[in-house]
């Protein structure tokens, strides 16, 4: 037990880049983690970590190390749940989940619940972001994410859905401003970013067939959902996202403008680390996900 003590403290070490953070994070002194490491380099007749009184580095045989310990404190984790869930007959624990802000509220939270309901013993803990979580350090599980195109490969990724991106204003909005009829009118209009995406300041688009990003004048830029979509619904300008966002909490019902040009559809994914080592808990999430998903969407 003393060598997966110390094994799971290496490994918080590096996960953290810091004695005194992996230290802090579990309630002990960075002279304390410091020893098990040091445990460690000795039972193995190799150093792990250089370490100088500013900073740290990983070793090549440190990382290979760090990636060895993940996969058998991964299985010690999963036998362990294999037995709880075979003495309780249902599975129990924590499942971290990842979500775009905006997300939760109007389609997660109602799964989250359903599958509670059917194993009550496990707990959920959401934490809203846009794409900035790190699934190792952060400890998730699961992550929800809006692609045009999935360009992480270190990830598993399950397609849950599909949703168009469109562009969207209020009703009085466009009876003060007038509906665009072209790309160029866009220029006059209140442009409304949302600047937390990977295109920065454009707007992804299609253009005589061809992928575009396109450059307009922004008037307002946002990085959370929740304020992109009040903005839409006081009239504020013009904004492109998912339909499935705009439609799940706009307090009216926006105008939906599509005819300018053509647009992108986003894959909603269920994203985790590993097929392999997945808890039995969050394989079960994973599957009502899907099957919820189907039924409403």
């Amino acid at each position: 037990m003393d060598k997966l003590r110390n094994m799971a403290l290496f490994c918080r070490v590096v996960e953290q880049g810091s004695f005194a953070k992996a230290a802090h994070e579990l309630n002990l002194t960075p002279a304390i983690v410091g020893r098990h490491v040091a445990s460690l380099e000795q039972s193995l007749g190799m150093r792990l970590i250089l370490r100088t009184t500013r900073s740290m580095e990983i070793t090549p045989a440190g990382q290979e190390y760090y990636n060895g310990c993940k996969r058998i404190l991964e299985n010690v984790e999963i036998l362990e749940h294999s037995l709880n869930l075979g003495q309780t007959g249902e599975p129990k624990g924590l499942i971290r989940i990842g979500a775009p802000d905006g997300f939760a509220a109007p389609y997660l939270l109602d799964q989250v619940a359903s599958f509670q309901e059917i194993y009550p013993q496990v707990q959920v803990d959401i934490l809203e972001d846009n794409g900035r979580t790190d699934m190792v350090k952060d400890h998730i599980d699961l992550m929800i994410r809006f692609a045009i195109a999935l360009d992480d490969a270190n990830y598993i990724a399950t397609p849950l859905t599909t949703t168009p991106l469109a562009l969207f204003a209020s009703p009085e909005y466009i009876e003060r401003r007038g509906r665009p009829t072209s790309i160029n009118d866009l220029n006059t209009h209140d442009c409304l970013l949302f600047s937390a995406s990977r295109y920065g300041g454009t707007w992804p688009v299609i253009i005589d067939g061809a992928p575009k990003k396109l450059q307009l004048p922004w008037r307002l830029s946002f990085t959370n959902t929740h304020v992109l979509i009040s903005a839409l619904d006081k009239g504020l300008g013009i904004g492109l996202m998912p339909e499935i966002l705009a439609r799940g909490l706009s307090q009216k019902e926006l105008v939906k403008i599509d005819d300018l040009f053509d647009f992108h559809t986003v894959t909603i994914y269920a994203i985790y680390p590993s097929r392999e080592y997945i808890p039995e808990r969050v394989r079960l999430f994973l599957e009502h996900l899907k099957q919820t998903f189907k039924k409403r969407l």
